[in-house]
């Protein structure tokens, strides 16, 4: 859902701004109370909007809370996202919990793990909702679209319109749901795996790793080294920048998002970051095969191979298969790699420009 939510902030911070009449936040705080602009554009850890907003509310951040009138349209985009107060127009909103308790708003498009709608919600349109549970409660006056692993209609439901819903099993109906219109459900097939499939998934997951491994190494074969060299020597600060970079990169994107001058800058951060992740996946079977190379010889490597490529995409592909554990120790190495990575990048361009 991280991805999921990524996409939605930058589909909000896409949208034209105005940038007269508009209050913009960029901090991790509460939005203050006696601000009531015709705009608010805000970014942040913590946003809680308890004020009225004369125009739409554009927010973004680890947990956001709407619970203000809003007299345009809200779209929301955050871990948590709770919209309690009436909105004029449409909301729009996606996060990994998103609640709707609002007395009134028009459309409402909503995307979560879980969705969950409450009595007291009044829709005067439409809803398009999707997750993995999604709970529908209160009053939607026109049609529901809905997708999801789990659907429930609580008791005392009412939807004007059609119900159309997609999923592996049909809605769960409670007691007293009014329906005016049509129920349409379409049947999801749960896919079944075979074992061969799962085999060549597996095959083909350890032949790109080790493939990407060994291009690098062709190509940067003195990089290469020396980002290994510095996850081997240097794993506790590795760890902490690649934990660091995680933490930044994201808020900051917003933040360069939300004005015109930094918006080329944002999609250049998001450029690096993906690119900086890619990196850090295929550079790690590289710093686990010569782990595992060094101490299986007990001798130091002092060159790396593509037979280090080879054993790293194995192991990382193997350990990967573990529930929970397996893929934690993935990401330690992984984090840890991506930290190496700009340190080394950050020594190498500070040598070029001396």
């Amino acid at each position: 859902m991280k991805i999921l939510s990524l996409i939605a902030v930058l589909a909000i911070v896409a949208m034209p701004l105005s940038a007269s009449a508009a209050t913009f936040f960029a901090e991790e705080a509460v939005v203050p109370l006696e601000v009531t602009p015709d705009d608010l554009y805000a970014a942040g850890e913590l946003l809680d909007v308890q004020h009225a907003v004369d125009g739409d509310a554009m927010l973004a951040g680890t947990s956001v809370t709407v619970a203000g009138p809003i007299d345009g349209d809200v779209f929301a985009a955050g871990e948590t996202v709770v919209v309690s107060g009436t909105v004029a127009d449409d909301t729009l909103v996606a996060g990994s919990s998103v609640s709707i308790s609002a007395p009134s708003m028009e459309d409402l498009f909503a995307a979560g793990m879980t969705v969950t709608i409450s009595p007291e919600t009044n829709v005067t349109g439409d809803a398009f909702l999707a997750g993995e549970t999604i709970v529908i409660s209160g009053t939607i006056a026109g049609d529901v679209r809905v997708a999801g692993s789990d659907i429930r209609i609580t008791d005392g439901t009412t939807i004007g319109g059609n119900l159309v819903s997609y999923s592996y099993e049909e809605p769960q109906l409670g007691d007293n749901v009014t329906i005016s219109g049509e129920t349409k459900h379409t049947q999801w097939n749960r896919p079944t795996p075979s074992a061969k499939s799962a085999v060549l998934g597996w095959v083909r997951a350890v032949v790109a790793l080790f493939i990407g491994a060994a291009v690098l190494l062709y190509l940067m074969p003195a990089s290469s080294q020396r980002i290994v060299d510095t996850v081997v020597s240097k794993p506790a600060p590795s760890f902490g920048l690649g934990v660091l970079w995680l933490i930044l990169v994201i808020p900051v994107t917003i933040v360069l998002m939300l004005s015109f001058i930094g918006f080329p800058l944002a999609l250049l951060l998001m450029g690096l970051a993906l690119a900086l992740g890619v990196a850090a996946w295929l550079y790690s079977a590289l710093v686990v095969g010569e782990r595992l190379f060094a101490w299986g010889t007990k001798k130091q490597v002092d060159k790396l191979s593509w037979q280090h490529a080879l054993i790293g995409a194995v192991v990382m592909s193997l350990v990967g298969l573990v529930p929970i554990i397996g893929w934690l120790v993935v990401m330690i190495v992984v984090v840890a790699t991506l930290g190496a990575i700009v340190i080394v990048r950050w020594h190498e361009f500070r040598t070029d420009n001396d």
